[in-house]
C-alpha cells in the first residue's frame, strides 16, 4: 500500500523593477559580429548558428572584460545596434506585452549586453542587481537534496576556473563517489554491472525484463548506459516529459534496480537507463526513468520509496527531492535549434549547471558593489528561466512580477 507524500511547495520567479523607462546603453565591453562576418575559423565553429535564420551573429568580449561570449539573434543585435550611445528604448523594444518586455530587457542587463543608467552610472551584470531587482533572499535549504546543490555552488564558487564547461563539468558531477582500488575490484568491467544487477545473458532479472522492456543499443555521443524502452510506449504524449532519478549508494545497486523496475512497469514508464560500468555506477545520478505525465513519474516514486526505506542514498544535486534525497525529479529542457552542437542537446542537469556556471564567472570577474556572493548572483538569474532554486524544479508559474 503506497502512502501520499508531500510534495514540495512552489515558489515564486525573481521579483523584478520596472525598467522599460530607464537609458540604456549597448555595453562597450562587447563587439557584435554578424556570422558571415567572423574569420574563417571561427566560422566552422559556429556554423549551426546559420541554420537558424533569426540568429544574426555573436557578440564578442573585448579583451580583458572577463565576460562570456554569446550568440545574439536579430532583435538582440538590432537593439545593441540601436544603443550605441546612452538612450532610452527604442520604440521596437517596448511594443507587446509589458511584462514580458521587462523581463527580457532586465536578463539583457544582468547578462552584460546591455547597461542600464543608475544613480549616475552605466551599470550591467552583477552590479546591476539592485536597478533591475527586488530584495530577494535565499531561504535555508529544506531537503537533503537543496542542501547537496547548495554546497555544490560554494564548492564550484571557490575553483579559479574561467571557463564555463569546466566549471559546469564540475557543477554537474558533484557528489560522484571517487574511484578507489575497492570499486575497481568489484566492478572491474562493464559486464560485472550487468551481473551485478542480474540483466546478464542468463541472469535472474534477464527474463522478465524481456517480458516488458526491450534494450536499445547505447547512443554514439552517449553510450555510458544499459538503456530499456517499454514495448508499450505512450504514442499520445511526449515519452520523456519529466524523469525520475534514483540514486542508491552503490553498495545498494542491486536491490535498487529490483525495487524500481516493478515500480517503473506499474506506472507505465516509457524507459529508462542504468550507468553500465564503474563510472556509472559512482555517478550520483546513476538510475534515471522517464514518463510522460508527473503523475506517473510520482506513483513509481511512491512505490520505490515504500519497498526501499531507509536505502542509503548519494542524492542528485539541481533536482527536485522527492521524500528522501534516495529519489527526485527534473524536466529536460526542449532541444534547442540553431546553436553551437554543444548547446543543442541538454539535460536538465547540465542545462542547469551550464546556465550557473556563466554566471558564477560573471558575479566573480565583474563589479559587485552590494556584497552578494557569486552564488546569489547565480541563483537569482536561474530564477529568471523558470526554475525553483529552492526545491530545484520548475517553476509553474513563470511569468515575473514587476515591481515599479
Amino acid at each position: 500500500m503506497t502512502t501520499t507524500r508531500t510534495k514540495p511547495a512552489i515558489d515564486q520567479a525573481l521579483r523584478l523593477k520596472y525598467v522599460l523607462d530607464g537609458t540604456f546603453r549597448a555595453n562597450p565591453d562587447y563587439q557584435l559580429i554578424a556570422l558571415d562576418q567572423l574569420p574563417a575559423d571561427q566560422r566552422e565553429l559556429f556554423a549551426a548558428l546559420s541554420d537558424n535564420p533569426d540568429n544574426y551573429g555573436v557578440l564578442m568580449p573585448r579583451e580583458a572584460s572577463g565576460l562570456p561570449l554569446k550568440s545574439a539573434c536579430r532583435d538582440t543585435a538590432r537593439l545593441f545596434l540601436a544603443l550605441q550611445e546612452p538612450a532610452a528604448l527604442p520604440a521596437f523594444a517596448t511594443t507587446g506585452p509589458g511584462e514580458n518586455n521587462n523581463q527580457g530587457i532586465a536578463q539583457l542587463v544582468l547578462d552584460g549586453i546591455l547597461q542600464l543608467s543608475h544613480h549616475g552610472e552605466m551599470l550591467s551584470g552583477p552590479a546591476a542587481y539592485a536597478a533591475v531587482c527586488a530584495a530577494s533572499g535565499h531561504a535555508d535549504a529544506t531537503s537533503g537534496i537543496a542542501q547537496l546543490s547548495r554546497e555544490a555552488l560554494l564548492y564550484a564558487q571557490s575553483l579559479p576556473f574561467t571557463e564555463a564547461g569546466m566549471l559546469s563539468a564540475r557543477l554537474y558531477s558533484y557528489g560522484r563517489l571517487p574511484v578507489t582500488g575497492s570499486w575497481k575490484r568489484r566492478f572491474p568491467h562493464e559486464g560485472a554491472v550487468s551481473r551485478a544487477l542480474g540483466v546478464d545473458p542468463g541472469g535472474k532479472n534477464a527474463l522478465r525484463l524481456s517480458a516488458h522492456w526491450k534494450s536499445l543499443p547505447p547512443e554514439p555521443d552517449n553510450d555510458g548506459w544499459l538503456f530499456w524502452q517499454s514495448r508499450t510506449p505512450s504514442t499520445t504524449e511526449p515519452l520523456a516529459a519529466c524523469k525520475l532519478y534514483l540514486s542508491p549508494h552503490p553498495d545498494y545497486l542491486a536491490p535498487a534496480f529490483e525495487a524500481m523496475v516493478p515500480a517503473l512497469e506499474a506506472s507505465h514508464a516509457n524507459a529508462f537507463k542504468v550507468g553500465k560500468d564503474l563510472n556509472g555506477v559512482l555517478r550520483s545520478d546513476k538510475m534515471i526513468a522517464y514518463f510522460s505525465r508527473l503523475e506517473q513519474l510520482h506513483a513509481a516514486a511512491d512505490r520505490i520509496l515504500d519497498t526501499l526505506a531507509g536505502c542509503p542514498a548519494q542524492g542528485v544535486p539541481f533536482t527536485c527531492q522527492i521524500e528522501t534525497p534516495l529519489v527526485s525529479w527534473g524536466s529536460d529542457p526542449v532541444t534547442e535549434t540553431g546553436v553551437p552542437p554543444w548547446l543543442a542537446r541538454q539535460s536538465w542537469r547540465l542545462w542547469i549547471t551550464n546556465r550557473l556556471a556563466v554566471s558564477l564567472i560573471a558575479a566573480r570577474q565583474q563589479p559587485n558593489p552590494h556584497g552578494r556572493e557569486p552564488w546569489h548572483f547565480a541563483l537569482d538569474r536561474l530564477r529568471l528561466e523558470g526554475v525553483n532554486t529552492d526545491t530545484w524544479s520548475p517553476l509553474q508559474n513563470r511569468s515575473t512580477q514587476k515591481e515599479k
